[in-house]
């Protein structure tokens, strides 16, 4: 049966010619980064051993998904291999959150965001989404506005980040069923079933419970011919989470990484010079 084709041969270009490029913008972006003088020992630490360290992680995990699991694969991937990308993934939706985190707490520290009362912001007030007002209120109104046209994004970086620690962790599915061969494969799974069944009963006979054995793995390679792989993480089926296309994903989170990061350096600078 042929196999579903999950990027044609443009998506891949678009691709690869990205991600051919993230080691040369992790680098730039570094190196912006670690030379920033700051006025608040804090954000230095933030800048350098945080943000920094993060963006480095960010494109490890990009490299090692794409070696695992490249674009342009369709076939059933070793159990291994799908397990090491979803490890991958989970560090890059972490560090995804904690990139963006260490941004919003050197804000803070740098532009001096405080409580109406003058007192310091608790460590769960501080964030760059709608929900931390007091933060998005001490910024310039042009970077506050800048972060408005990320707020969704911001929110699905939450609400996967949330659900990783503490509810359920980023799933790649094995592979994925095509609806019409959905009753062929459910009649396989139960031919399966029958004879695990007889297998345990004739687990006392060698010659007989091998030959089950060898009938029942037949009838596993012909589930395996029904199905293809789609390369799209998922964190809970019953939670109504989006399934998304992670190769691609990704590539976008890194990127929308690096804007929100390059406007964060012009709105510290800007406060920067005011100052002086």
């Amino acid at each position: 049966m042929e196999k579903k084709v999950n990027y044609n041969d443009d998506d891949l270009e678009r691709i690869y010619d990205d991600f051919r490029t993230i080691k040369e913008r992790r680098n730039l972006l570094i190196e912006k980064f670690v030379k920033h003088k700051c006025k608040d020992n804090r954000s230095s630490e933030y800048m350098t051993q945080g943000f920094s360290r993060r963006i480095s992680t960010l494109a490890r995990c990009i490299d090692n998904i794409f070696s695992y699991l490249p674009p342009e694969n369709n076939n059933v991937p070793e159990d291994n291999l799908r397990k090491d990308a979803e490890i991958n993934l989970q560090a890059f939706v972490f560090n995804v959150f904690g990139a963006i985190d260490n941004l919003a707490h050197i804000c803070v520290f740098e532009l001096d965001i405080r409580k109406p009362n003058g007192n310091e912001l608790p460590a769960s007030w501080v964030g760059l989404d709608k929900s931390n007002r007091q933060v998005r209120k001490g910024l310039s109104e042009g970077f506050s506005t800048f972060l408005v046209g990320f707020d969704e994004w911001l929110d699905l970086q939450s609400n996967y980040r949330h659900a990783l620690a503490h509810r359920i962790p980023l799933y790649i599915a094995r592979y994925a069923v095509p609806t019409k061969a959905a009753e062929k494969y459910e009649e396989l799974s139960q031919r399966i079933t029958v004879m695990q069944k007889r297998m345990i009963e004739n687990i006392s006979n060698t010659e007989e419970f091998w030959r089950l054995a060898g009938e029942r793995k037949e009838l596993e390679n012909a589930q395996l011919d029904l199905v293809h792989f789609r390369p799209t993480m998922i964190h809970s089926f019953t939670e109504n989470a989006p399934e998304i296309i992670f190769h691609a994903q990704i590539l976008a989170d890194f990127r929308t990484v690096e804007e929100i990061a390059e406007c964060f350096l012009v709105e510290i600078s800007e406060c920067r010079k005011v100052e002086l």
